[in-house]
């Protein structure tokens, strides 16, 4: 996303009664080409089609520069959205000055928090995440590849 407003799709009839609600974006900061750079998050709240108040929660540059080089961040807007309120929510967001970020997704929160580092985990193998064989059994067990490779070799033999 590059000086664009992106507004997200109205939500309706997803709220619990008497719950005060925050708004968490899930984005990755690329770079920042200027110090005029800033992220305007809209939160539209409204009652009926017509009435409707808006939140409105700017990151300027000494803010976005924390984010550079930390991949994936979960920014949580420290306003309360009370459930109460609304009959539909309208989110969007706007990047200046050539602020180059993605977006993977809004969630919505019943508590404010720090924003959350995501860090790069999807260069490793899922095996090498979470491995299912406990350490001082390491040597007795094949990993996944080894495995698949024997089994792919035994069938080649079998069929001979």
């Amino acid at each position: 996303m590059k000086n664009k407003l992106v507004t997200f799709p109205r939500l309706s009839n997803i709220w619990w009664d008497d719950v005060k609600y925050y708004v968490a974006w899930r984005l990755c900061i690329r770079e920042l080409p200027s110090k005029d750079c800033s992220l305007n998050f809209m939160i539209k709240i409204g009652n009926g089609d017509n009435s409707y108040r808006q939140i409105d929660h700017t990151l300027e540059y000494e803010k976005l520069s924390k984010f550079i080089g930390l991949g994936w961040t979960e920014y949580t807007v420290p306003s309360k959205v009370e459930s109460d309120m609304l009959d539909w929510i309208e989110l969007s967001v706007e990047a200046n000055n050539d602020l180059i970020i993605k977006i993977d997704y809004v969630r919505f929160t019943t508590i404010e928090k720090d924003h959350i580092y995501l860090p790069k985990i999807d260069c490793l193998p899922i095996y090498k995440l979470h491995p299912s064989v406990p350490k001082a059994f390491e040597d007795k067990y094949f990993q996944k590849q080894v495995l698949e490779n024997l089994l792919e070799l035994n069938y080649i033999i079998n069929y001979l």
